[in-house]
Protein backbone atom coordinates (compact mmCIF):
# COMPACT_ATOMS: atom_id res chain seq x y z
CA UNK A 1 0.00 0.00 0.00
CA UNK A 2 3.05 2.35 1.03
CA UNK A 3 4.69 1.80 -2.18
CA UNK A 4 1.58 2.42 -4.41
CA UNK A 5 1.44 5.90 -2.74
CA UNK A 6 4.41 6.79 -3.38
CA UNK A 7 4.39 5.72 -6.85
CA UNK A 8 1.45 7.91 -7.25
CA UNK A 9 3.16 10.83 -5.47
CA UNK A 10 6.29 10.33 -7.65
CA UNK A 11 3.60 10.07 -10.67
CA UNK A 12 2.34 13.73 -9.15
CA UNK A 13 5.74 14.85 -9.17
CA UNK A 14 6.70 14.02 -12.71
CA UNK A 15 3.44 15.78 -13.89
CA UNK A 16 3.84 18.99 -11.87
CA UNK A 17 7.51 19.09 -13.12
CA UNK A 18 6.53 18.74 -16.94
CA UNK A 19 4.49 21.63 -16.77
CA UNK A 20 6.39 23.36 -15.13
CA UNK A 21 9.28 22.65 -17.58
CA UNK A 22 6.21 23.33 -20.45
CA UNK A 23 5.45 27.01 -18.58
CA UNK A 24 9.12 27.76 -18.75
CA UNK A 25 9.64 27.20 -22.54
CA UNK A 26 6.55 29.12 -23.25
CA UNK A 27 8.03 31.96 -21.25
CA UNK A 28 11.21 31.34 -22.81
CA UNK A 29 9.49 31.64 -26.55
CA UNK A 30 7.93 34.40 -25.73
CA UNK A 31 11.20 36.39 -24.37
CA UNK A 32 12.86 35.29 -27.42
CA UNK A 33 10.14 36.29 -29.87
CA UNK A 34 10.17 39.63 -27.90
CA UNK A 35 14.40 40.12 -28.38
CA UNK A 36 13.80 39.11 -31.94
CA UNK A 37 10.90 41.81 -32.27
CA UNK A 38 12.99 44.43 -30.37
CA UNK A 39 16.26 43.44 -32.47
CA UNK A 40 14.12 43.67 -35.73
CA UNK A 41 12.79 47.42 -34.76
CA UNK A 42 16.65 48.28 -34.20
CA UNK A 43 17.82 46.75 -37.33
CA UNK A 44 15.00 48.99 -39.46
CA UNK A 45 16.38 52.05 -37.58
CA UNK A 46 19.92 51.27 -38.41
CA UNK A 47 18.69 50.79 -41.79
CA UNK A 48 17.14 54.25 -42.30
CA UNK A 49 19.79 55.77 -40.54
CA UNK A 50 22.64 54.20 -43.13
CA UNK A 51 19.90 55.52 -45.93
CA UNK A 52 19.67 58.77 -44.88
CA UNK A 53 23.74 58.91 -44.90
CA UNK A 54 24.02 57.80 -47.52
CA UNK A 55 21.66 60.19 -49.71
CA UNK A 56 23.17 63.13 -48.14
CA UNK A 57 26.79 61.89 -48.89
CA UNK A 58 25.37 61.23 -52.64
CA UNK A 59 23.43 64.30 -53.00
CA UNK A 60 26.19 66.68 -51.76
CA UNK A 61 28.24 67.18 -55.08
CA UNK A 62 24.87 68.11 -56.78
CA UNK A 63 23.20 71.85 -57.33
CA UNK A 64 21.10 73.57 -59.26
CA UNK A 65 22.80 75.44 -62.77
CA UNK A 66 19.99 77.83 -64.34
CA UNK A 67 16.99 79.07 -64.01
CA UNK A 68 16.34 80.34 -67.50
CA UNK A 69 14.13 77.32 -68.39
CA UNK A 70 10.90 76.54 -66.25
CA UNK A 71 10.09 73.22 -65.87
CA UNK A 72 7.10 71.55 -64.09
CA UNK A 73 8.07 68.76 -61.47
CA UNK A 74 5.47 66.59 -60.01
CA UNK A 75 6.47 65.00 -57.12
CA UNK A 76 4.56 61.21 -55.78
CA UNK A 77 4.81 59.98 -52.31
CA UNK A 78 3.69 56.31 -52.89
CA UNK A 79 5.62 55.35 -49.12
CA UNK A 80 3.52 54.39 -45.91
CA UNK A 81 4.77 57.90 -44.40
CA UNK A 82 5.35 61.28 -45.47
CA UNK A 83 8.50 62.53 -46.34
CA UNK A 84 10.61 65.60 -47.64
CA UNK A 85 10.80 67.32 -50.53
CA UNK A 86 14.59 68.60 -50.69
CA UNK A 87 15.86 70.93 -53.72
CA UNK A 88 19.48 71.96 -54.10
CA UNK A 89 19.68 75.91 -54.54
CA UNK A 90 22.26 77.30 -56.51
CA UNK A 91 25.04 77.23 -54.24
CA UNK A 92 24.57 73.11 -53.68
CA UNK A 93 22.96 73.85 -50.41
CA UNK A 94 19.69 71.93 -49.70
CA UNK A 95 16.71 73.55 -48.63
CA UNK A 96 13.59 71.90 -47.80
CA UNK A 97 9.98 72.63 -49.76
CA UNK A 98 7.69 71.00 -47.05
CA UNK A 99 6.94 67.67 -46.33
CA UNK A 100 5.07 65.36 -48.44
CA UNK A 101 2.26 63.03 -46.88
CA UNK A 102 1.47 59.09 -47.82
CA UNK A 103 0.39 58.35 -51.37
CA UNK A 104 -0.13 62.55 -51.74
CA UNK A 105 1.42 64.51 -55.00
CA UNK A 106 2.52 68.41 -55.50
CA UNK A 107 3.65 70.00 -58.45
CA UNK A 108 5.84 72.85 -58.22
CA UNK A 109 7.62 75.07 -61.06
CA UNK A 110 11.27 75.37 -61.19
Amino acid sequence: MQLEKEKLEISKLIEENKKIEQQNLQNQLKLDKEKLELKNKELEEMKKSLNQLNIKSNISNYKSINSDQLIKVKFVNKCKSSVEIMWHDFSGKLISYGHLGSNCEKGMNT
